[in-house]
């Protein structure tokens, strides 16, 4: 039996031909027509015969066609750079059919993606993709046959399911309990949440004896440590190993005290330098001002010899009981620096010029407007040297508070370990980890690894660039033997990796994703094979317009071309080159400036700039207001124009269709942006629907339904039944309950009336009184009732139904039941108590918990980037691109440079490699904005505010890393915006929602009293 010749044997020259039957664009010519997740199908190449390049479906005049046959040729190691809507899925599956028809078993084949859908959805295509394969008979049919036999072989799974499984195969090789399970979302909150009021409670007792920990304590607060530790534990693959580098490289000797005395005496030094002297300098200051008259007080006994007798530094070291040993000594220092900083730095670290603005001081604090001149001259003279010194300070005490956080996490890692072996649980963490080291020490286990080596022949990873340090060990692990021989094994063609991703698109940096892997994993790949070209891009776009690609182009090497030439380039710098520009199709010019005539359209369309293609209509246009409430009102303008008469391209058919809400998305950075659009929209008329991953908890009825049970379990609380009287399920005024204030909780709950309540209006103290006589019913059923089964009932008794009236009541209905979803698998897990359902639930909303998924919904999609990624809409709106992502900075923070410096910064404290944290989140919004504009098919538009003739942009926004030019075109579209009146969407009677008829929200629960009256 001779050996099947591979699809990609070059015997002879093969001349590539377009399939005829292909479909044609009259204007364009041939083209390619996309699936319904918008990747290349539907043409193929057709050769001189069908012994070559069967079923390699590309266009022979692609540009990147030479890349995308390397890609799809199982016999080489390729890694892959697919740029936005290039069709990577389509190859990925065109590479595993091709792995079948050379020959390959189904289970040598290791498929792995991120998420469980994608893994579905890339299963299912496969198949659909074999099946095709054998009506156009590009299979044999006795392999056909074969592989129909072992569809079921066919996997694709998650690198967390590979994981698992890996260690149900080799639990005693692996260390773990044969019977172990995995720990899901609901649980791990939990046993984190046990673990650390076990770890508390020990680090507690040692600081009284480890100032390092103690000053960890006093400058965080326990509920900022809990919550820094608790991160570290979630992050316990990169944090124990940054922590350990940061403090190896740091100074062993250096405490607390050390470091206050040497920036007692740098500060001293500074003071001792001022020109006249430092009393002179004090006494030309604000003295009139008592804040100002305390800090010149502590400068001058620090400025003091006799303060500190000796050398500030040997003092600290020789005498424990004296200078700055004392805990009470170092806390005042410290708070002492921190109102020198607030001095003679502006809030952003940089020292005060000689206008000396911000400090809330004048001339009137002083005894003369020249004292309060020359001060100010010599203030911002010695402000360089002053914040060296703080800054040399800070981190000195950010490295000796490292050191406190070391110790405190190694007890909560401890704690955690042995609560989830106590229930014989691993979490996702702990699995990768366990298999890691599973493959790391497979040489001790020859027969295991051999098994291992023998099933798993050719790998392929999806999704390469959001992937972390220890994912990319794991597949390094299972692959790094091919260097030294095949193995094993014997199989038709040697083993081969396939890696497909888009540093690009690398946007999940908070999840430990390192954008710098894609390369390193380039260089290992080549040492595997030296004789390959593994490195390959493919950037035919099969997804946007010309002229957004072109935008698009134009927007990033104006970018990339914006940063100075450095000696090292970052390693995770966002590149632009030859491999990543959209090639056009067709000539298509567009000049970054605005069109000076564009004012207004014939339908009226106002506050828009377009650029100025070859084309009369272009897709990318400009929407600005000189407010976000503003520029939310344009947008919405604008969509009720669209859907008012605008076409856009069917996704399945291609043909021209009118726009319906569900082709149009609304893009932002920051999760809180999208109340203002939302709004605008309701108001309109138009539905929407707040995608995955916020709104959730922002959700009205949500946050109604959690104030309910809070309250319950709780009832004495003021603040929390002053919550519930101020939500709709009681819908108090707000006067009311202002004047009820403290007294919430009795007013609710007293026998007799409160005298606050004789002050209340009319429909207050009806309303008051019915809910008097419902809560205690309520309270009686906590002890009878689950959660779940209270929180059906007191819904339905307080005919919270009707509240759900209005555009939003579908969501809203679905988001109550997610909602009681949620409660009955906490219940079930152990949450049995409505107060740790309700501790879970305040847990919970701190996270990124999307909206109930509403099935076929025709709604304008509302979500951030990181949710849009992967996804495309005929209609994209990038908004509130001004806005940065703000928020106050995590109270732990701890990175694995990808420069190769650990990083750990402690409450505001930093380290000089946290220093770097700006330019790596500016690398990383680049990205984010690349993400953002790649999203639309048809229409690109920009949203930004732009006020007084300038469009400014916050810290991390997206707008931030805009070239200039494109800056203009916002403040250009300001001065041509006119106002329109508002318009709603007319509704055709086909798609009038139906009449609410207000029926029962939830099934009726059995309650163990009568059946209840209405109360509210």
């Amino acid at each position: 039996m001779c050996e099947p010749m591979l699809p990609f044997d070059d015997e002879e020259p093969v001349r590539l031909k377009p399939d005829p039957t292909q479909v044609v664009d009259r204007d364009n010519g041939p083209r390619l027509e996309r699936d319904g997740d918008g990747d290349l199908c539907g043409v193929r190449l057709k050769p001189d015969h069908d012994d070559n390049l069967r079923g390699v479906r590309l266009q022979p005049d692609l540009p990147d066609a030479t890349a995308r046959r390397y890609a799809v040729d199982p016999s080489k190691n390729i890694v892959l750079e697919a740029s936005a809507g290039t069709g990577k899925t389509q190859v990925l599956v065109e590479r595993y059919v091709n792995l079948l028809r050379a020959g390959v078993e189904p289970d040598h084949i290791l498929a792995i993606t991120f998420t469980r859908k994608a893994a579905a959805e890339m299963r299912l295509r496969v198949i659909e993709r074999l099946k095709e394969a054998s009506r156009l008979s590009e299979l044999d049919a006795a392999r056909w046959r074969d592989v129909r036999e072992r569809l079921g072989d066919i996997a694709v799974s998650t690198i967390d399911a590979f994981c698992l499984s890996l260690l149900r195969e080799f639990p005693l090789e692996a260390d773990v309990d044969p019977g172990f399970d995995l720990a899901d979302n609901t649980e791990v909150p939990r046993l984190i949440g046990e673990s650390l009021d076990q770890a508390l409670r020990i680090c507690r007792g040692i600081a009284r004896d480890d100032d390092d920990v103690a000053l960890v304590f006093a400058q965080l607060g326990e509920r900022r440590l809990r919550g820094g530790v608790a991160t570290l534990l979630d992050r316990r693959l990169v944090a124990p190993h940054a922590l350990r580098r940061f403090l190896q490289k740091g100074p062993r000797d250096l405490t607390a005290a050390t470091a206050c005395a040497r920036a007692a005496a740098r500060l001293r030094d500074v003071f001792a330098g001022v020109r006249d002297g430092v009393e002179a300098f004090l006494g030309d200051g604000p003295v009139r001002h008592p804040q100002f008259a305390m800090l010149a007080d502590d400068v001058r006994r620090l400025s003091s010899e006799s303060a500190i007798p000796e050398s500030a530094i040997e003092s600290a070291i020789r005498h424990p009981q004296s200078g700055m040993s004392s805990r009470e000594a170092q806390a005042a220092f410290r708070a002492l620096v921190d109102r020198l900083r607030a001095y003679f730095l502006t809030q952003d670290g940089k020292p005060r010029t000689e206008k000396f603005a911000g400090t809330r001081f004048t001339a009137a604090d002083c005894d003369c407007a020249d004292a309060w001149k020359r001060h100010r001259a010599a203030a911002s003279q010695i402000a360089p040297a002053v914040a060296e010194a703080i800054r040399a300070f800070r981190r000195d005490l950010n490295a000796v508070m490292s050191r406190g956080v070391w110790r405190i996490f190694a007890v909560a890692m401890r704690q955690y370990q042995h609560t989830l072996e106590a229930h014989a649980l691993l979490d996702f963490s702990g699995v990768l980890e366990r298999a890691v080291k599973l493959l790391r020490d497979m040489d001790e286990f020859a027969e295991s690894r051999l098994r291992l080596e023998a099933r798993h022949r050719h790998v392929l990873v999806d999704e390469f660039q959001d992937t972390s340090r220890a994912q990319w060990e794991l597949v390094r692990q299972l692959v790094k033997s091919w260097g030294e021989g095949v193995g094993a094994a014997h199989d038709a063609i040697p083993p081969s990796i396939f890696l497909v991703g888009d540093r690009k698109q690398s946007i999940y940096g908070f999840r430990d994703a390192d954008v710098a892997l894609v390369d390193e994993a380039a260089a290992f790949i080549e040492a595997l094979r030296p004789d390959g070209l593994p490195r390959q891009a493919i950037t035919v776009s099969f997804r946007s317009a010309p002229e957004i690609l072109a935008f698009v182009n134009g927007v990033f090497e104006a970018i990339v071309g914006s940063d100075a030439p450095t000696a090292t380039p970052r390693k995770d710098a966002f590149r632009y080159g030859c491999h990543d520009r959209f090639p056009i199709g067709a000539p298509t010019t567009v000049r970054i400036k605005p069109n000076p005539t564009d004012e207004t359209d014939a339908a009226g369309h106002s506050g828009r700039v377009r650029l100025q293609p070859d084309r009369d209509e272009n897709p990318v246009r400009f929407i600005v207001g000189d407010t976000v409430q503003a520029a939310a009102d344009s947008v919405a303008g604008e969509i009720v124009q669209l859907l008012s008469g605008a076409t856009v391209g069917d996704r399945t058919t291609g043909v021209r269709r009118q726009a319906r809400a569900a082709d149009i998305a609304i893009l932002f950075r920051s999760r809180d942006s999208h109340r203002d659009f939302e709004a605008a929209l309701d108001r309109r008329g138009v539905p929407t629907y707040v995608y995955k991953g916020l709104g959730f908890f922002d959700a009205d009825e949500i946050q109604d339904a959690v104030a309910l049970l809070r309250y319950l379990a709780d009832p004495l609380s003021d603040l929390r039944a002053a919550t519930l009287l101020r939500s709709r399920i009681v819908r108090l005024s707000d006067t009311a309950v202002a004047r009820l204030g403290p007294e919430s909780a009795a007013a609710i709950l007293s026998v007799d009336p409160l005298p606050a309540l004789a002050a209340l209006g009319d429909e207050d103290r009806r309303v008051l009184a019915l809910l008097r006589r419902g809560v205690p019913r309520w309270l009686s059923w906590v002890d009878h009732l689950a959660p779940s089964e209270l929180f059906d009932t007191v819904l339905h008794e307080t005919a919270y139904a009707f509240e759900l009236r209005g555009s939003r009541r579908r969501q809203a209905r679905e988001n109550l039941k997610k909602l009681r979803g949620m409660i009955r698998r906490a219940q079930n897990r152990g949450y049995a108590t409505l107060a740790r359902i309700a501790d879970h639930l305040e847990r919970l909303a701190v996270g990124d918990e999307s909206n109930a998924a509403i099935d076929a919904i025709d709604a304008v999609s509302l979500m951030t980037v990181h949710a849009a990624k992967g996804l495309e809409f005929p209609i994209v709106f990038v908004v509130n691109m001004g806005r940065g992502t703000g928020g106050p900075r995590a109270p732990i923070r701890v990175t694995d440079d990808v420069a190769g410096e650990a990083s750990v910064a402690i409450a505001d404290y930093q380290s000089e490699a946290d220093e770097d944290a700006q330019a790596r989140d500016r690398e990383e919004t680049r990205r984010l904005l690349y993400v953002a504009l790649t999203r639309a098919r048809d229409r690109l538009y920009l949203s930004a505010t732009v006020k007084d003739g300038v469009c400014r942009t916050g810290r991390g926004s997206l707008g931030e890393v805009l070239p200039a030019s494109v800056k203009a075109m916002f403040v250009a579209a300001a001065a041509s915006r006119l106002d329109r009146p508002e318009q709603r969407l007319e509704r055709h009677s086909s798609a009038d929602a139906p009449i609410d008829d207000f029926g029962a929200l939830v099934t009726r629960v059995r309650v163990p009293t009568a059946r209840p009256d209405s109360a509210v």
